[in-house]
């Protein structure tokens, strides 16, 4: 929590998923009604991971095989065709993303690892996940503490290099806490462990929240979504955080974008002066 903090909603996008939500916040728009949901997204990006000789066939499969499985990954797998690759969003959604709409008109822009706009290393983790939710606490522990810490760590170190170069938006996605979440919600001792990641990552976090209040930033701590421990899902809401006392409220994840896009102008244009 900063200056100012509260809840925004996703609920309008249906079944609450990391792609979906990043959309609907890159863009300032509803995706869902513009041909980009949960079923699309993943076809888009199986069909991409799908060597190019292979992807008419893939998509012909789709067509006239909706849900028995063939084995067609499996083999190609095996032959090398098949690569896993990040979730991405169509051109015409990706033209729209603040990211874009700023570096159109000049501002220097930095997205790292950001889900469905530059992420690559994320769609390696999500494996590794799904791997260790049968596991003991010790396994879980040494995944988070050694490969998603140790990953967070890096994005961090990264931005703050980028913050002392004074780009104007530096955009940093951290894996954290949301891989602890699904990894650690069972027992008492998963959810301690799970309190000692957040209290680590926030020691981390704050080093690159001060570095860049210093230099004037303005910082904006965003999550897609939230983690429902009776559920053990997905909640249909996420958090945020200000560190500006500005009289304004985001209610839907689709609020930030017009806010980022004037306060990076009016940051530059006070850094000029």
């Amino acid at each position: 929590m900063q200056i100012r903090y509260g809840k925004h909603s996703v609920d309008f996008i249906g079944e609450i998923a990391t792609p979906v939500a990043w959309a609907c916040f890159l863009t300032g728009k509803d995706v869902t009604k513009l041909g980009y949901n949960l079923r699309s997204a993943i076809e888009k990006k199986v069909t991409e991971s799908y060597n190019p000789l292979l992807r008419p066939l893939y998509k012909l499969r789709t067509k006239l095989i909706k849900r028995k499985k063939l084995g067609l990954r499996d083999i190609a797998i095996k032959l090398g065709l098949f690569k896993r690759r990040p979730y991405r969003l169509p051109k015409h959604l990706h033209e729209q993303t603040f990211i874009e709409v700023l570096k159109r008109e000049g501002y220097r822009v930095a997205a790292i690892e950001v889900p469905t706009y530059s992420s690559e290393v994320n769609e390696e983790l999500t494996p590794e996940v799904l791997k260790l939710l049968s596991s003991g606490i010790k396994e879980k522990n040494r995944f988070l503490r050694d490969v998603v810490m140790k990953e967070c760590s890096k994005r961090i170190e990264r931005a703050r290099k980028l913050v002392d170069e004074y780009y104007d938006l530096v955009f940093v996605y951290l894996p954290m806490p949301d891989l602890a979440h699904h990894l650690l919600y069972r027992t008492k001792l998963e959810l301690i462990l799970l309190r000692k990641y957040y209290d680590d990552l926030a020691e981390l976090v704050k080093h690159l929240i001060d570095n860049a209040a210093s230099r004037g930033y303005t910082v904006l701590i965003v999550s897609d979504h939230g983690f429902d421990l009776e559920r053990r899902d997905h909640s249909n809401y996420g958090f945020w955080s200000l560190n500006r006392d500005i009289d304004i409220g985001f209610t839907k994840i689709t609020d930030f974008y017009s806010y980022i896009i004037s306060e990076v102008k009016a940051e530059k244009k006070e850094r000029l002066m």
